[in-house]
């Protein structure tokens, strides 16, 4: 089983793992919701390889966001996305060191098949100090949960490892700091997108 590395960073963006990841020019690690659930999340959980070594072990819920490696927000459409395979956490807020992560929303999220698959679970960062009442002050760090349904893992019987990280219920962490969003420059489609995307709203922005 792999370790989960806890966080031990200086508040500057130095956490404890630094396995180098390569991406070749021109490409962008940006996978769909469904697909970080059936090709990374169900392989991780079954012991089977994954397609790329991207998404790190990383206690998330041991960390304040901002003491994630600055070298994994680097990831998604807006090249600010790390992406992290942790243990689940028991309540829908997450108590770290200097703060909380809060839960706003779950959606379902449906497979390539259009079965359910698993769930997506948006946080948003609290930060909190020493004094004050415990609510904290939100900040602009964002993070998205996946689960994985469990029917939808194998029934046959599980080898030990297997069995332990059914148990671990591990889930994929996607963490982004939104204040950092870049902007694309304008393009001859953006007009036509904009429209395509009226009226339909956007969850993930709220």
């Amino acid at each position: 089983m792999a370790a989960v590395f806890p966080c031990v960073g200086d508040g500057k963006g130095e956490a404890a793992q630094s396995n180098e990841i390569i991406i070749p020019p021109g490409f962008r690690y940006s996978p769909e919701d469904y697909m970080l659930i059936e090709s990374y999340l169900v392989n991780k959980i079954m012991g089977v390889p994954i397609p790329v070594n991207i998404i790190k072990d990383i206690d998330v819920y041991d960390c304040d966001p901002r003491q994630l490696p600055t070298s994994d927000l680097m990831h998604g459409k807006t090249n600010n996305e790390a992406y992290y395979f942790t243990k689940a956490g028991k309540t829908w807020r997450r108590t770290t060191k200097g703060g909380y992560w809060k839960a706003t929303y779950e959606r379902d999220i449906s497979g390539s098949d259009g079965k359910l698959i698993g769930t997506k679970t948006k946080f948003y960062f609290y930060s909190t100090q020493k004094g004050d009442d415990g609510v904290g002050e939100k900040t602009s760090w964002v993070m998205y949960e996946f689960k994985v349904n469990p029917s939808i893992l194998p029934t046959q019987p599980l080898d030990d490892t297997t069995k332990a990280n059914v148990d671990i219920q591990w889930v994929v962490c996607v963490i982004r700091n939104k204040e950092d969003d870049i902007k694309e420059e304008p393009n001859m489609w953006s007009f036509y997108e904009e429209k395509a995307e009226e009226g339909e709203g956007d969850e993930d922005d709220e």
